[in-house]
């Protein structure tokens, strides 16, 4: 059989769209090369920086710098296309339980993933670090449990990509916050409600009218000192994001709900003691709340 060839300036190419031909001109077409990137781990490879800095340079051919050298902001942006693609694969995969397959499928996908390398002023600056794949499967389980949450609500006070809400979109209404716009646009699109909003300052039943409250909550938030110190309740004074946001989502939550909070530690290395504000956060939550467990990750 014969070859068609179509040419990028065509009338059937320009209906294609750039992504067609690995030209990431707009949000559009980023997407689509990265989704053709994260097709090769799909089926077995595994790409390492290398692999990422050639197609980034073959993505951003039309917008190179003067040298032909790809800047750290198009790694940086090629990374995270890649990154969004890889919860766009999952969320396509099929895979529909909270299993050991699904758990399997996150594990192959996630280590096949270029190390990321790159950091952004705008990255830092909203601490953005998504959930691996893996350990939002996992997160989603101890959510959900063998609970009948079809229907049922689960809040996301930081969604980033989605990365704790993978699977149980699929069958639970989704009510999510996001501070960054372009992110927030990005995962409108099967996921429920999304706000754009800052999660230290809006009252999350307020903010989507659930004044009763939510079945679930679930949330990684940032692993950072607030600009300015918090009271919570009992708590006079908090100083990390991801305590006070955890300690909202909880609130968030109906009396007789779950949640799933994944929080930093005091610090890099430890012997497991809990200090400082952890400590003041940790005796609150089983102060108030019927803690089933907590897991230390290395």
């Amino acid at each position: 059989e014969g070859i068609e060839v179509i040419a990028a300036n065509s009338k059937e190419g320009r209906e294609l769209g750039d992504g067609a031909f690995l030209y990431a001109n707009d949000p559009k077409s980023l997407a689509q090369c990265a989704d053709g990137f994260f097709n090769e781990i799909v089926i077995g490879k595994r790409m390492d920086w290398r692999d990422l800095e050639k197609s980034a340079k073959v993505a951003f051919a039309n917008h190179l710098d003067e040298d032909g050298s790809v800047s750290d902001w198009q790694l940086r942006t090629f990374q995270e296309a890649v990154e969004a693609a890889s919860f766009r694969s999952f969320d396509k995969s099929g895979t529909l339980k909270i299993d050991r397959m699904a758990l399997a499928r996150a594990e192959n996908y996630y280590g096949g993933l270029p190390v990321a390398k790159m950091r952004t002023a705008e990255s830092i600056a909203l601490q953005q670090y998504s959930t691996p794949l893996p350990m939002g499967v996992v997160a989603q389980r101890l959510l959900v449990g063998d609970d009948a949450y079809a229907g049922r609500s689960i809040m996301e006070p930081t969604v980033g990509h989605g990365g704790l809400l993978t699977l149980v979109r699929k069958h639970a209404s989704i009510f999510a916050l996001e501070l960054d716009k372009k992110r927030a646009e990005e995962i409108r699109e099967g996921h429920g409600q999304v706000l754009i909003g800052d999660a230290l300052e809006l009252n999350y039943r307020k903010a989507f009218n659930k004044p009763d409250g939510f079945d679930y909550t679930i949330t990684n938030p940032p692993f950072v000192a607030m600009e300015r110190d918090r009271s919570f309740d009992k708590i006079a004074r908090v100083k990390r994001a991801d305590h006070f946001i955890a300690l909202k989502a909880l609130e968030a939550r109906k009396s007789d709900g779950r949640s799933v909070l994944i929080i930093g530690a005091d610090q890099m290395h430890s012997q497991g003691e809990v200090n400082g504000g952890s400590r003041s956060f940790m005796e609150y939550v089983y102060d108030h709340y019927e803690v089933h467990g907590a897991v230390e990750l290395d």
